[in-house]
């Protein structure tokens, strides 16, 4: 579980990219979209609770179909 200062760092981590002080944010539009994040390798899941926090962040919603460590 992500800590008050791992989520506020992550945030800042955000705003630094997303919120006009990165000149390629303004190159993306806004809307509605989908995604799904695929491997060609196998691999294993990292980073999926902090990617889900950052996507809700900012608004979206995110759906874990893997947890972390987990092979695929």
């Amino acid at each position: 579980m992500l800590g008050e200062e791992e989520k506020r760092k992550l945030v800042s981590f955000l705003e630094e990219d997303a919120y006009g002080n990165d000149v390629t944010s303004s190159l993306i539009p806004i809307k509605k979209t989908k995604a799904l994040l695929k491997t060609n390798e196998d691999c294993i899941i990292a980073g999926l609770e902090e990617a889900v926090f950052l996507f809700e962040h900012a608004g979206c919603v995110a759906k874990k179909l893997k947890e972390h460590g987990e092979k695929v």
